[in-house]
Protein backbone atom coordinates (compact mmCIF):
# COMPACT_ATOMS: atom_id res chain seq x y z
CA UNK A 1 0.00 0.00 0.00
CA UNK A 2 1.42 3.42 -1.06
CA UNK A 3 0.67 6.55 1.96
CA UNK A 4 0.86 9.57 -0.05
CA UNK A 5 2.00 12.57 2.20
CA UNK A 6 2.17 16.67 1.52
CA UNK A 7 5.83 16.03 1.94
CA UNK A 8 5.80 13.59 -0.87
CA UNK A 9 4.15 16.06 -3.50
CA UNK A 10 5.28 19.81 -1.63
CA UNK A 11 9.13 18.79 -0.34
CA UNK A 12 10.54 15.71 -2.55
CA UNK A 13 12.50 17.51 -5.35
CA UNK A 14 11.44 15.74 -8.66
CA UNK A 15 7.98 14.32 -7.90
CA UNK A 16 5.83 14.73 -10.26
CA UNK A 17 2.34 13.65 -10.55
CA UNK A 18 0.34 12.66 -14.38
CA UNK A 19 -0.09 16.09 -16.20
CA UNK A 20 -4.00 14.64 -16.85
CA UNK A 21 -7.23 14.74 -14.82
CA UNK A 22 -8.12 12.44 -11.95
CA UNK A 23 -9.95 9.05 -13.18
CA UNK A 24 -8.96 9.81 -16.72
CA UNK A 25 -6.74 6.59 -18.31
CA UNK A 26 -3.97 7.60 -20.68
CA UNK A 27 -1.90 5.59 -22.87
CA UNK A 28 1.63 6.30 -23.14
CA UNK A 29 4.08 5.21 -26.43
CA UNK A 30 7.22 6.12 -27.69
CA UNK A 31 8.88 5.04 -31.20
CA UNK A 32 12.18 5.27 -33.06
CA UNK A 33 13.21 9.11 -33.69
CA UNK A 34 11.61 10.12 -30.45
CA UNK A 35 13.70 12.45 -28.19
CA UNK A 36 14.89 10.56 -25.43
CA UNK A 37 12.71 9.83 -22.53
CA UNK A 38 9.68 11.56 -24.41
CA UNK A 39 6.17 10.23 -24.37
CA UNK A 40 2.99 10.68 -26.35
CA UNK A 41 0.04 10.47 -24.32
CA UNK A 42 -3.70 9.16 -25.90
CA UNK A 43 -7.31 8.86 -23.69
CA UNK A 44 -7.66 5.36 -23.32
CA UNK A 45 -10.69 3.43 -22.15
CA UNK A 46 -9.07 0.97 -18.99
CA UNK A 47 -9.56 -1.57 -21.78
CA UNK A 48 -7.63 -0.14 -24.07
CA UNK A 49 -10.32 1.48 -26.66
CA UNK A 50 -9.58 4.59 -27.94
CA UNK A 51 -11.29 8.14 -26.56
CA UNK A 52 -11.55 11.36 -28.19
CA UNK A 53 -8.98 13.72 -26.14
CA UNK A 54 -9.02 17.06 -28.03
CA UNK A 55 -9.49 20.46 -25.92
CA UNK A 56 -8.57 17.49 -22.33
CA UNK A 57 -6.90 19.33 -19.58
CA UNK A 58 -2.86 19.39 -19.29
CA UNK A 59 -2.39 19.94 -16.09
CA UNK A 60 1.27 20.98 -13.99
CA UNK A 61 2.67 17.62 -12.89
CA UNK A 62 4.45 20.07 -9.83
CA UNK A 63 4.78 23.18 -8.57
CA UNK A 64 6.83 25.31 -10.24
CA UNK A 65 7.40 28.67 -12.57
CA UNK A 66 6.66 28.88 -16.42
CA UNK A 67 10.25 29.35 -18.08
CA UNK A 68 9.33 28.75 -21.78
CA UNK A 69 6.33 29.18 -23.89
CA UNK A 70 5.86 28.53 -27.81
CA UNK A 71 2.06 29.25 -28.45
CA UNK A 72 2.64 27.97 -32.18
CA UNK A 73 3.78 24.53 -30.79
CA UNK A 74 1.70 24.61 -28.05
CA UNK A 75 4.60 24.21 -26.41
CA UNK A 76 5.54 24.96 -22.30
CA UNK A 77 8.82 24.26 -20.09
CA UNK A 78 8.19 24.09 -16.52
CA UNK A 79 10.79 24.80 -13.77
CA UNK A 80 10.44 23.35 -10.83
CA UNK A 81 12.46 22.62 -7.48
CA UNK A 82 15.81 20.78 -6.91
CA UNK A 83 16.80 21.39 -10.62
CA UNK A 84 14.10 19.58 -12.38
CA UNK A 85 11.76 20.38 -15.67
CA UNK A 86 8.89 19.52 -17.14
CA UNK A 87 7.63 19.87 -21.05
CA UNK A 88 4.21 19.84 -22.55
CA UNK A 89 3.91 20.09 -26.42
CA UNK A 90 1.02 19.98 -28.69
CA UNK A 91 -1.61 22.13 -26.61
CA UNK A 92 -3.85 24.22 -27.85
CA UNK A 93 -4.80 26.08 -26.54
CA UNK A 94 -1.60 27.48 -24.11
CA UNK A 95 -3.09 29.08 -21.01
CA UNK A 96 -0.16 29.96 -19.21
CA UNK A 97 2.44 32.65 -19.49
CA UNK A 98 6.26 33.20 -19.41
CA UNK A 99 7.15 33.89 -15.53
CA UNK A 100 3.83 32.89 -14.51
CA UNK A 101 3.96 30.63 -11.32
CA UNK A 102 1.56 27.33 -10.93
CA UNK A 103 0.88 24.48 -8.67
CA UNK A 104 0.89 21.16 -8.87
CA UNK A 105 -2.91 20.06 -10.80
CA UNK A 106 -3.62 23.64 -12.45
CA UNK A 107 -4.40 23.72 -16.21
CA UNK A 108 -1.84 24.78 -18.34
CA UNK A 109 -3.74 24.07 -21.20
CA UNK A 110 -5.49 21.68 -23.35
CA UNK A 111 -4.44 19.05 -25.76
CA UNK A 112 -5.09 19.86 -29.26
CA UNK A 113 -3.53 20.46 -33.18
CA UNK A 114 -0.87 22.54 -32.43
CA UNK A 115 3.33 22.00 -33.61
CA UNK A 116 4.59 19.39 -35.39
CA UNK A 117 2.06 16.86 -34.11
CA UNK A 118 2.55 13.91 -37.30
CA UNK A 119 0.59 10.77 -34.85
CA UNK A 120 -2.93 13.45 -34.78
CA UNK A 121 -3.88 15.24 -31.50
CA UNK A 122 -1.65 13.83 -28.20
CA UNK A 123 0.10 15.23 -25.23
CA UNK A 124 4.29 15.12 -25.89
CA UNK A 125 5.66 15.10 -22.80
CA UNK A 126 9.20 15.15 -21.17
CA UNK A 127 11.14 15.05 -17.75
CA UNK A 128 14.74 16.95 -17.47
CA UNK A 129 17.31 17.34 -14.79
CA UNK A 130 19.64 19.89 -14.89
CA UNK A 131 23.06 17.76 -14.42
CA UNK A 132 27.17 19.66 -14.04
CA UNK A 133 25.19 23.15 -15.43
CA UNK A 134 23.47 20.87 -18.44
CA UNK A 135 19.79 19.97 -18.60
CA UNK A 136 19.61 16.68 -19.84
CA UNK A 137 16.23 14.49 -20.37
CA UNK A 138 15.49 11.99 -17.81
CA UNK A 139 13.46 8.83 -17.03
CA UNK A 140 9.84 9.85 -16.59
CA UNK A 141 8.08 9.10 -12.89
CA UNK A 142 4.94 9.59 -11.68
CA UNK A 143 4.53 9.43 -7.63
CA UNK A 144 8.37 8.27 -7.74
CA UNK A 145 7.44 5.06 -10.14
CA UNK A 146 9.37 5.59 -13.09
CA UNK A 147 7.33 4.52 -16.58
CA UNK A 148 9.35 2.55 -18.42
CA UNK A 149 8.29 3.43 -22.07
CA UNK A 150 11.34 5.59 -23.51
CA UNK A 151 14.38 4.35 -23.97
CA UNK A 152 17.29 6.14 -23.74
CA UNK A 153 19.92 6.02 -26.96
CA UNK A 154 22.13 8.61 -28.77
CA UNK A 155 22.53 5.99 -31.73
CA UNK A 156 19.14 4.31 -32.08
CA UNK A 157 19.34 0.94 -34.54
CA UNK A 158 17.05 0.97 -37.64
CA UNK A 159 15.62 -2.01 -35.70
CA UNK A 160 14.92 -0.67 -32.56
CA UNK A 161 11.52 -1.56 -31.47
CA UNK A 162 10.24 0.59 -29.27
CA UNK A 163 9.10 -0.27 -25.49
CA UNK A 164 5.48 -1.99 -25.09
CA UNK A 165 3.11 1.19 -24.24
CA UNK A 166 1.98 2.09 -20.52
CA UNK A 167 -1.23 3.16 -19.32
CA UNK A 168 -1.13 6.42 -16.63
CA UNK A 169 -4.28 7.11 -15.17
CA UNK A 170 -4.62 10.76 -13.49
CA UNK A 171 -3.85 11.39 -10.21
CA UNK A 172 -6.01 11.79 -6.64
CA UNK A 173 -6.30 14.34 -5.10
CA UNK A 174 -3.90 16.61 -3.62
CA UNK A 175 -2.57 14.47 -0.33
CA UNK A 176 -3.34 15.55 3.04
CA UNK A 177 -1.88 14.38 6.56
CA UNK A 178 -4.99 13.46 7.63
CA UNK A 179 -5.93 11.74 4.33
CA UNK A 180 -2.19 10.07 4.91
CA UNK A 181 -2.98 9.36 8.84
CA UNK A 182 -6.43 7.63 8.12
CA UNK A 183 -4.75 5.27 5.40
CA UNK A 184 -1.79 3.81 7.64
CA UNK A 185 -4.26 3.64 10.23
CA UNK A 186 -6.14 1.30 7.81
CA UNK A 187 -2.87 -0.76 7.14
CA UNK A 188 -1.95 -0.93 10.34
CA UNK A 189 -5.20 -2.44 11.31
CA UNK A 190 -5.42 -4.68 8.28
CA UNK A 191 -2.04 -6.21 9.26
CA UNK A 192 -3.02 -6.35 13.25
CA UNK A 193 -6.09 -8.51 11.95
CA UNK A 194 -4.42 -11.16 10.02
CA UNK A 195 -1.55 -11.52 12.66
CA UNK A 196 -3.61 -11.59 15.76
CA UNK A 197 -2.10 -8.60 17.78
CA UNK A 198 -3.63 -5.28 18.61
CA UNK A 199 -2.44 -1.79 17.70
CA UNK A 200 -0.86 0.30 20.78
CA UNK A 201 -3.23 3.58 21.11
Amino acid sequence: MTIRTPDDEITTAGYFLPPFKAGLTYQGVTYPGHSDFAVDFNRRTPEGGWLPDDGDPVLAAADGTVVQVDVPDGFVMLQHKGGYRTEYRHMQPVEVVKGQRVRRGDRIGRIGEAGNAPNGTHLHHRHWQRVDRVWRSIPMTFAGARVAVSVLSDNRPDTWDPPAPVYVVGPPRRATWERAYKAARTALEACEARNGTEAPE
